[in-house]
C-alpha cells in the first residue's frame, strides 16, 4: 500500500493559479515517488472560510503517514499549525528542497 502524504504550504493571500500550480507540481512529484497524495487544493473549495478549511485539512492530515512541507510553509499560519500538529503526532515530515 502506498504511504499517504499531505502537502502543507501557503494558500491564504496567494493568487489561485499560483497556489494550484505550486500544489499540483508537488503532487505530481510525490505521486511519481509512489505516494498517495492529499492535495488541499483538491479537497477545499476556493470560497471556503479559513477555519472550515483547516478543520477539513486537519482531518485528512491526521490519517497521513507523511507531511510534505512546501518551501513557503513558514509564511502560512495554517501550514505552521499543520507542521506542529504532525510533529506532536509523530508524523514524519519531509521538507521541499530549493532547486
Amino acid at each position: 500500500m502506498m504511504p499517504k502524504i499531505y502537502i502543507a504550504g501557503k494558500i491564504s493571500g496567494e493568487h489561485y493559479d499560483k497556489i494550484y500550480n505550486k500544489f499540483n507540481k508537488a503532487e505530481c512529484e510525490l505521486y511519481s515517488k509512489n505516494y498517495a497524495v492529499i492535495n488541499p487544493t483538491k479537497i477545499i473549495a476556493q470560497d471556503t472560510e479559513w477555519q472550515e478549511a483547516m478543520r477539513i485539512c486537519i482531518k485528512e492530515l491526521v490519517d497521513c503517514d507523511v507531511v510534505y512541507a512546501l518551501l513557503d510553509w513558514k509564511d502560512s499560519e495554517g501550514a505552521k499549525i499543520e507542521i506542529e500538529l504532525a510533529k506532536k503526532l509523530g508524523i514524519k515530515i519531509l521538507y521541499q528542497n530549493k532547486k
